[in-house]
């Protein structure tokens, strides 16, 4: 597995990411991962509008909008999905967003992602 980019809006200690195009409104960041046979798994979100986007070698996985009500009122604190990736070298990938019980909209978010059941990338953010 292998990090392409990662852009944080907002790190652990409240610190604005490294990267210049980084803001506090973004989490976003694009694994690879696969010895032989290489997949991408790219993730956005945008804090103050809602949007939400997960996708697995350009083909959406799941994806929220501004106008949905799950961004209002929701009842989990952890959305999870669960995909495959591969054919000659396959992989199952969970994707897991954890928010936090009080004040969710004001508060970092957990990010972790698994590949064949190992935590593989995990972050904390907006």
């Amino acid at each position: 597995m292998k990090m392409i980019t990662n852009i944080e809006g907002v790190n652990t200690n409240g610190a604005v990411g490294s990267d210049p195009n980084a803001t506090l409104l973004i989490m976003k960041f694009t694994l690879e991962i696969g010895d032989k046979e290489k997949h991408r798994i790219d993730y956005y979100r945008n804090w103050f509008f809602g949007t939400e986007r997960l996708q697995a070698d350009g083909e959406m996985i799941a994806r929220r909008s501004v106008i949905s009500p799950s961004n209002f009122v929701s009842i989990p604190l952890c959305r999870r999905y669960k995909f495959s990736v591969g054919t000659a070298e396959p992989h199952t990938v969970v994707f897991e967003k954890e928010r936090p019980l009080l004040m969710a909209g004001f508060r970092p978010h957990k990010y972790r992602v698994f590949v064949d059941g190992k935590l593989v990338h995990e972050r904390e953010g907006f």
